[in-house]
Formats: structure tokens, sequence, C-alpha cells
């Protein structure tokens, strides 16, 4: 445990670290991948892309990271908060996530379109050790995050469905750069619940709007 974190020594979430398989570092998995690294769970991300100027205030990268890789550039960030050479392992994968892709027995979705989120969870539930499935989906202010473990399995796929069938949102308007804050929290503190043996809930939904909260 590093002098920065070891503040937390006594937390139940520190006495326990894994590995992680986390997919894009968008508006969701930037700050969520963030978050995981610095209570030290050891991360796998799938990343291809760079960052762009539109990218920097709702994703959560700076304009000088602009034309970086997304990877490159959360790294640098998160290494801002570690001691030289105390961050925990993170592994870059440089590929579009596929149905032939490695799978973790936890897997945190941040994708942004249902191909990728199909095979993560089919991916996933063909584990014999599999343990939780994350998928996290958000507009500019509203959000869904599920849960999945052993059982739920045909719950969840209630929920899957075509690219198609997702309307488009206007493209100013599709991520506010504080909304995301809140599903980073709520992915990690989920995980931890996970972890320690507290409850957790299949399916949350935020809705800023109207201030509306609802766990199932």
């Amino acid at each position: 445990m590093s002098n920065l974190t070891n503040r937390f020594k006594d937390a139940d979430f520190m006495q326990k670290q894994e590995d992680i398989l986390l997919v894009g570092l968008g508006g969701i998995g930037r700050g969520t991948a963030t978050e995981l690294a610095l209570i030290e769970h050891n991360l796998t991300i799938y990343e291809t892309d760079l960052v762009e100027a539109h990218n920097c205030r709702p994703q959560g990268y700076f304009v000088d990271q602009i034309g970086m890789t997304k990877f490159n550039a959360f790294q640098q960030t998160l290494n801002r908060f570690f001691d030289k050479g105390s961050a925990c392992p993170i592994e870059h994968i440089n590929e579009m996530y596929g149905k032939d892709s490695q799978a973790f027995p936890i897997m945190v979705s941040c994708v942004d379109n249902m191909e990728a989120r199909k095979h993560m969870f089919n991916n996933w539930k063909a584990q014999e050790d599999r343990q939780l499935f994350v998928d996290g989906r958000m507009l500019a202010e509203y959000f869904e995050v599920f849960c999945v473990v052993k059982d739920l399995e045909d719950q969840y796929e209630e929920y899957l469905f075509d690219d198609s069938e997702v309307l488009p949102q206007p493209c100013t308007y599709q991520q506010t750069p504080f909304v995301p804050k809140i599903i980073h929290g709520t992915i990690c503190q989920s995980i931890c619940n996970f972890l320690t043996g507290k409850p957790i809930h299949f399916k949350q939904t935020y809705n800023g709007t109207i201030q509306y909260w609802c766990n199932n």
C-alpha cells in the first residue's frame, strides 16, 4: 500500500484488491478507472481512441492531452496522485473489445454501444468463476448502473437490445461535466460493497433533472 493510500488502511475496501477488466475510457470509464486505481485495484483496460477537443470538459481530459491516446492521457493524470513507482499495475490493450477478447471474473462496461456491451457480458457469462459484471449507461443528466451476479443473467439480458434502437441525442448535449462524477462513485461503491459483502443493487437509476434515485 502506498503512502498516499495508507490513510485509508483501516477501510474494509482497502483489504481486498482485485484484478478488474474495464472497457472504455470515455465519460464513464476515465473517472471510474481513476477511482478504482486510487484504491489500488489492478486494471486491464481496453481502449483505442485518441483525446479530442470535445472530450476535455465532459470526460475529464486536459487540453494539453489532445492528440494523445486516451490511455496515455489517463495514466499521465493518474500518476500525479502517486509516489514514483507506487501505482498499481495497469495493462493497456489497444484493441476494440470483441467476442474473442479476454474476460475476468470482475468486469466493468463503460462502452457507448450495445455490440461491445453484449460481447463483454457474453464473455463474462461464459466463465465458471464469474463474480460481478457492472454496466454503466449514461445520457447528459441521466444514468443507469447494472450490477450482475450469478443467477441474475436472465434478468440483465432483458436490458440488452440492438444499437439501432437507441434514440439519437443532440451532439452538444450528450454529457455534462458533473453527472459523470456521480456515476463514477456509484460504480466504484458498488464494487467495494460487493467485495466486502455489503448489499448491492441490480439496477440503480439516476435522473438529475428531477433529483430522482431508484434502486432495484
